[in-house]
This record gives structure tokens, sequence and C-alpha cells, in this order.
């Protein structure tokens, strides 16, 4: 692993607005390392692995990330969450838990120890992509759950797991093709399971746009209350047609 004065991929990073080299151009981690792959491979996901030996805490959080990620730490210490509602929110060392931040919340976490964790970059068009796949109706990272803070998923910690081991495979380096379906099936799995589902009408029956429509054509056609008998049969049919 490289130190982060020589930033990620040395040479190999050419694009300044990569959302890699930016994240970790603000990560200000004492001592810290990082290895990056699939920056200069062009990889749709690139991943990072950190090490900071002094753990983090200010000085690297964002008010405002400017990409989605998904932060899975590998070892170390304790995680806590320091913003919002999960303020005091603790990932015990061990548990190996995930972390989903969507676009434009957050990083405010802390770790008072050694820690090592990786970081998987999402990039909108991916997550727009597959949710359209999925028939998700929220466009790009507000598909993405922004409370899902140190959760557990064993499909998704494995698909992770393997993302990670071949991204830092050196023998038999993977194609970008490979590494694309491997986030395909990430990003997959994560709206599968856990996107943001629309609100739905708990009690039931028509819309009320529907409800509308058939006040209107029994205000419109009956003549009486013997009328409302003979017009009912026909109601279902005219407005299922609409």
């Amino acid at each position: 692993m490289r130190p982060i004065a020589s930033i990620i991929c040395g040479a190999a990073v050419t694009n300044p607005e990569d959302p890699v080299f930016l994240a970790h151009q603000r990560m200000k981690l004492r001592n810290g390392h990082i290895e990056a792959h699939g920056v200069a491979e062009s990889w749709v996901a690139p991943v990072a692995v950190i090490d900071a030996p002094d753990g983090f805490g200010e000085e690297v959080w964002m008010a405002s990330g400017p990409d989605s990620v998904i932060a899975w730490q590998l070892s170390g210490a304790d995680v806590v969450c320091e913003f919002g509602r999960f303020r005091g929110l603790r990932a015990r060392s061990g548990q190996r838990k995930i972390a989903m931040q969507p676009k434009g919340m957050p990083n405010h976490f802390r770790a008072g120890g050694r820690i090592r964790f990786a970081q998987f970059y999402l990039p909108d068009r991916l997550v727009a992509r597959v949710a359209t796949d999925l028939g998700i109706t929220q466009p790009g990272p507000g598909a993405l759950r922004d409370d899902l803070i140190f959760f557990g998923d064993e499909m998704l910690h494995r698909f992770l797991s393997d993302y990670a081991a071949r991204a830092s495979s050196f023998h038999t380096p993977p194609t970008r093709v490979e590494m694309e379906a491997r986030a395909v099936l990430i990003v997959e799995r994560l709206l599968s399971e856990h996107h943001v589902r629309p609100q739905v009408n708990k009690k039931g029956g028509l819309a009320a746009w529907r409800v509308k429509r058939v006040t209107e054509y029994l205000l419109e056609n009956s003549t009486g209350p013997d009328c409302l008998n003979k017009k009912s049969a026909s109601i279902s049919g005219t407005f299922a047609r609409g």
C-alpha cells in the first residue's frame, strides 16, 4: 500500500474529476495509506482500500459527499457515526458492517484507533441503470436509502468481498467487463433489498383521481336513486379502461 502523499495510482490518475481522486485529495489521514483499483482501468465502480493507523475524525469530514459510496470495514477499531439521528451509533470491531452513503450525505464518522476499510464508488449512471432495470422509479442516487448505517447483509457482504478480492488480484487481473458485472450485482442487491420504497395507500381502493372520475360519472349520468343501480354495472369497465 502506498503513502497518501503519493495519492492513488500515482501518475495513472489522469482525470482530476475522478471521484476516487477527489475523495482522497480531501482525506488528510495522519500517516494513512491508500490502495485504489479501477481508476486507470476505467472501471464503472472504482474501489479504494484505506489503512488509517491513527484512526480518523473531523479532518476527513465532508458536509455533503460528492459521490455515492459503500463503506465497508475490513478490520480495526470501532466506528461511531457523528451526524443526525444516527449520532452515537457504533459499529463494533470485528462486525465488518456496511454503511451506505448516498450522494449528498455527510461522511461524519470517527474511529479512535487503527482501522482498515474499503470504499466502493457508485456513479449515478450505474445506479440509474440498475434502478431502471428493476422498475424502480427514483432516478440515480434518489433510489438509495440514507438510513443504511452499519447494517448487515450476508449476500451483499459476499459480493463486496469478492469485488475487493478480484480488484486486488495481480496474478490474474480482472477485465473491465468482469468488474462491471460484479458492480451491477452489488447495486442490484442494494436496490432490490434496500431501495427507497414509494409511499403506498395502505387503505387500498381507488386512487384519488379515479375516485373523482367515478363521482363525476355518477353525478353526470344519474337521474335518480333507481338509476344508480343500472349504472353501477358499467362503472368498473368504464374506469378500468381509463
